[in-house]
């Protein structure tokens, strides 16, 4: 093998080595991204919509913002296929429901 074979092996190393670092950099970029979202959930029942939406078609409990009013309301909305059904308020965010109480 000559130098200059030995040097291109080096030279490929060096590459896959930083190509690497990047890659396992944006990794952990991203679990950092997804443990502040978990963390600012477990702080807080709220969800922004930025953040998620709901995984599952239901009932949620919506934070929104009205803007020909400009006020903010808690309501009960529902989510069908990625939609959520409502006239003219801007969710915010959303929260799951709380179970039923339980007895009569």
């Amino acid at each position: 093998m000559t130098s200059q074979q030995e040097d291109q092996i080096l030279k490929d190393a060096a590459d896959t080595k930083d190509d690497f670092y990047r890659r396992m950099h944006g990794v952990i970029n991203d679990i950092t991204d997804l443990n502040k979202i978990a963390v600012k959930e477990r702080l807080s029942p709220w969800i922004s919509v930025v953040d998620r939406l709901p995984n599952a078609d239901g009932s949620y409990i919506c934070a929104t913002w009205l803007r020909m009013d400009a006020t903010q309301n808690i309501e009960i909305c529902s989510y069908r296929s990625g939609t959520c059904m409502f006239s003219d308020h801007n969710v915010t965010h959303w929260m799951p429901l709380p179970p039923p109480p339980q007895g009569k």
